[in-house]
């Protein structure tokens, strides 16, 4: 007879049926995700800044010595405010919109790059290219890629950047897929998590859609990290399988579109109007508040 894994033999049989049979029923997914609101409501005092919170937490407190790692508010971490001209290099500044040219030629998209840097006299090291942002740090990702990505967007089979966000009707969906491209790569060191967070940058500067809940339940799905993983820890989807290596198979698209959407909408109820403007609200918050909650419960700061 096989042997089970010491941690399944208690149990009495193998992890793959528990992982099959368990779901969270309804009342530990609402138990769930009161914990999780307790948990962005408990930070939310940080957008703010640290220093004004006469009596912080040790939730607080932790979390305030890796903003960026934990605050669950994408677009209040430090490196979103203080940070570079841009964190991952691509195709035009739309945060400036002067350094966009109407020129088609790659290299006038790369002299106004040049000649908009040049204006920063003594930048700090990574103001303009940060190599840690959106994922791991990336060991080609630096400004030498200016070049070779406004020359991708030139490529006769390449859709038209330009066009498509000239009018601010670019779908989100649409977007993702264009930047995160794999098969074959279109832009170097840009795969399915930074494609995700750079579409969400380009839809709060206006020129793509915001995204809709069903969006990101399928985007994250397709990354099958952090994500699922925060769906995971809520009983919102079941847990996925190991796969090969340090890989886990892919979560039910199914679960993950029907967990995403019932998160969104229990913390769109349950916050006030002014809480929701205060932590820039939406989708993409979300997602991102379940990664963070995933890393602060991992490091034993809290408890779901």
């Amino acid at each position: 007879m096989p042997q089970m894994p010491p941690e399944d033999r208690k149990r009495g049989r193998p992890r793959k049926e528990i992982d099959q049979d368990f779901l969270a029923d309804d009342a530990t997914q609402m138990q769930r995700m009161n914990r999780f609101l307790d948990y962005i409501l408990e930070l939310e005092p940080l957008i703010d800044g640290f220093q004004h919170i006469q009596h912080p937490t040790l939730l607080q407190t932790a979390v305030n010595t890796k903003l960026d790692f934990l605050l669950p508010f994408r677009e209040h971490g430090p490196s979103r405010v203080t940070h570079g001209v841009l964190e991952v290099l691509f195709i035009q500044d739309t945060r400036r919109p002067g350094l966009g040219c109407s020129s088609a030629t790659s290299t006038t998209y790369v002299s106004a790059w040049d000649a908009e840097c040049a204006k920063y006299t003594s930048p700090p090291e990574f103001f303009f290219c940060n190599p840690w942002a959106y994922s791991k740090r990336k060991s080609k990702r630096s400004e030498s890629l200016v070049t070779e990505y406004w020359a991708a967007i030139h490529v006769p089979d390449c859709p038209n950047w330009e066009a498509n966000t000239a009018n601010g009707n670019y779908a989100f969906k649409s977007c993702y897929d264009f930047l995160k491209q794999t098969s074959p790569s279109r832009f170097q060191e840009i795969g399915p998590l930074a494609g995700f967070l750079l579409a969400g940058d380009f839809s709060y500067t206006g020129v793509v859609q915001s995204p809709t809940v069903d969006d990101v339940g399928e985007i994250i799905r397709g990354i099958n990290t952090g994500g699922v993983k925060g769906l995971e820890l809520l009983g919102l989807v079941r847990p996925r399988e190991k796969g090969t290596g340090r890989a886990f198979k892919m979560a039910s698209m199914v679960e993950v579109k029907a967990g995403f959407s019932k998160l969104q909408g229990f913390l769109d109820t349950k916050l006030t109007a002014a809480q929701k403007a205060h932590m820039i609200f939406d989708p993409i918050m979300s997602e991102n508040s379940g990664c963070k909650l995933t890393r602060v419960v991992k490091a034993k700061m809290f408890v779901i």
